[in-house]
């Protein structure tokens, strides 16, 4: 037994003082009462006939109630904690995995991390009266973890959001000053995230199967021989027991957006190849939606449509047969060959290469230079 409101000796001294008095006041007996009578041979008589019977058991209850009311009273004043009641006090550290698989959603409509909300106001609840609280996460939502009282960590618990990213790791406790030795360590998770664990914690899994569609792939390429042209490859990942009907569909800059909806197999992945020609240089975006999907982390997915038309380069060079003839193999080069004393002429170019050629100011685009002479604005 602990005691929250008086010192552990203070409070055994007041209920051992309570009890003792209410005991000394029923023992005092007190003093009779005189009263004059003009004969007593009536009362010989009563006496005669029936004979005193003590009524000890009147005298217990009212000692027994008369305890029960100052011990009630002293009780109130030092607020004892009953670890067989309440629980043990200890400091009680909550850590609840808040990575990207913890949005999963379960058949009944709860996401796992609704499912830790549950689990957490559960070990708060069990929790002793004179124990401290801390919650902890695992994508540091929570930056400075702290006590807090009961109610104040419960709240909190309630605005944990699933992280967008992979970087999810448990806390380091020995980083947290002023821990008793009588502590409880609580993990609530999925047992998705791979993490290592103390041996004292206590794992609380809120793991539950759901049906999951994403997308493991999208890149852009252009086709081979033909630069202007360009092909998205999108890949679909199907991680429930079962064959899903997918609807995929990719958007970007200055076209129609393009859509497919392919059968997956379960357990497996397809793939898809658009032609992505008719959209303008930019973002690509590709989402998929499938009926019960459990988790959109992975719905959405985003790559970049590189610039279709060739890239204008200006080779400035005294004589060089061999990189000339390289660059005119690059499929995406508009290669246009100048003489050193061309060097002003370059503003319409998108690249230069400068071969052993060194202007007396640094060029205005992206320049290439090979075997550069010594010049201010280069530097050693």
């Amino acid at each position: 037994m602990s005691f929250l409101g008086l010192p552990f000796a203070a409070a055994w001294g007041l209920l051992a003082g309570v009890a003792g008095l209410v005991l000394l006041l029923y023992l005092i007996k007190p003093s009779a009462r005189r009263l004059a009578v003009a004969s007593n041979l009536i009362w010989q008589r009563v006496l005669e006939q029936r004979k005193r019977k003590p009524e000890r058991w009147r005298w217990w209850l009212s000692l027994l109630l008369a305890l029960a009311i100052g011990l009630s009273i002293a009780f109130a004043l030092t607020r004892p904690d009953l670890s067989a009641v309440s629980g043990g006090v200890a400091d009680v550290l909550v850590v609840v995995d808040t990575s990207p698989s913890m949005g999963t959603r379960a058949a009944d409509g709860r996401t796992r991390l609704e499912l830790a909300v549950i689990e957490t106001e559960r070990i708060l609840a069990a929790a002793g009266a004179g124990s401290r609280f801390m919650l902890i996460d695992t994508t540091h939502q929570i930056r400075t973890p702290a006590f807090e009282p009961r109610s104040a960590v419960g709240a909190r618990v309630r605005t944990l959001v699933p992280g967008l990213a992979n970087g999810a790791w448990f806390p380091d406790l020995a980083a947290l000053p002023g821990l008793r030795s009588n502590r409880q360590l609580w993990f609530v998770t999925d047992g998705v995230a791979p993490m290592s664990l103390p041996a004292s914690a206590r794992v609380v899994s809120v793991f539950r199967n759901a049906d999951n569609v994403g997308i493991t792939a999208f890149e852009v390429r252009a086709a081979p021989g033909d630069p202007r042209r360009h092909d998205a490859l999108v890949q679909v990942s199907n991680a429930s027991s079962g064959s899903k009907t997918v609807r995929l569909r990719v958007t970007g800059v200055g076209g129609a957006p393009l859509e497919r909806t392919m059968q997956v197999p379960g357990g497996a992945s397809t793939g898809v190849v658009l032609d992505v020609s008719a959209l303008d240089q930019g973002p690509l975006r590709a989402s998929v939606a499938s009926e019960g999907d459990g988790l959109a982390l992975d719905d959405v997915a985003f790559t970049y449509l590189p610039a279709k038309r060739r890239v204008r380069v200006a080779l400035v060079t005294p004589g060089n047969a061999i990189l000339a003839r390289t660059l005119r193999m690059l499929p995406q080069v508009e290669l246009q060959i100048l003489p050193p004393s061309r060097l002003a002429g370059l503003a319409n170019f998108d690249a230069v290469i400068l071969d052993r050629v060194t202007p007396q100011q640094a060029p205005i685009m992206p320049a290439l230079l090979i075997a550069p002479r010594g010049s201010g604005w280069l530097g050693r």
